[in-house]
């Protein structure tokens, strides 16, 4: 059993709390964001996230990292649906360390590029 804290918050504190924290951040710095890579089917499912964060009204955009292997038919359909594409580049494993990163983790390594998606 969790002791007990002197001075906890009631429920009506903690909610006024929580929509001035939400309130102090802007709506445009908050993003869904997707990875993608390659010319397979994926794109399928990002369009079907993007439909569904429509459906329920996201008030935040969804932004596609794309690598540069995306076909531009696929990015062209991704920004029919409202998605933001944004090309980031490829994460290799250093070249002496092939033995333990081999070259496969490429699109493991490249979804670190999130972090520096910025608008």
């Amino acid at each position: 059993m969790a002791p007990e804290i002197a001075g906890k918050m009631t429920a009506k504190a903690a909610a006024a709390a929580a929509a001035a924290a939400a309130a102090a951040v802007k709506p445009a710095t908050r993003a869904y964001v997707a990875f993608l890579a390659g010319d397979g089917d994926y794109w399928k499912g990002v369009v079907g996230l993007a439909k569904g964060l429509r459906k329920v009204g996201s008030a935040y955009p969804l932004v596609v990292a794309v690598l540069p292997d995306v076909p531009e038919a696929h990015r062209r359909i991704l920004v029919s649906q409202g998605c933001i594409v944004r090309e980031i580049e490829p994460v290799y494993p250093p070249e002496n360390q092939t033995q333990f990163a081999m070259a496969y983790y490429v699109i493991n390594y490249s979804k670190l590029r999130i972090w520096e998606v910025i608008n």
